[in-house]
């Protein structure tokens, strides 16, 4: 599997899934139970479609990596109305795709 394939020590991932857990926020949708149903939806995508024979083990694990931290510490908000109130978030991404970039950021 993935993890023999890339070497990932259990506890290792166990830390950081609980860290990305703790980062995601107590949202009405954006929170870490829709990370883990869009997780399960790719994994499931990558099984039961076999679009895991089209990918190389890399993609397969990039994949499931930013399903899991796609919206990790969303802050309820969507791109227009952090951009239209000018906050901080939209500012620093200079209003261009802020929640993707920030999302990406605080992942990795």
């Amino acid at each position: 599997g993935l993890f023999t394939k890339f070497q990932i020590n259990s506890n290792t991932f166990a830390a950081f899934l609980t860290e990305i857990r703790r980062r995601y926020m107590d949202v009405p949708y954006h929170n870490f139970r829709h990370a883990v149903d869009v997780t399960q939806t790719v994994y499931c995508f990558l099984k039961r479609m076999g679009l895991a024979s089209v990918l190389t083990e890399t993609e397969t694990l990039a994949l499931l990596t930013a399903a899991l931290c796609h919206d990790v510490q969303h802050p309820g908000y969507n791109n227009a109305f952090l951009v239209t109130a000018h906050a901080p978030l939209a500012v620093m991404y200079s209003d261009k795709a802020v929640l993707e970039n920030f999302h990406s950021a605080v992942a990795f």
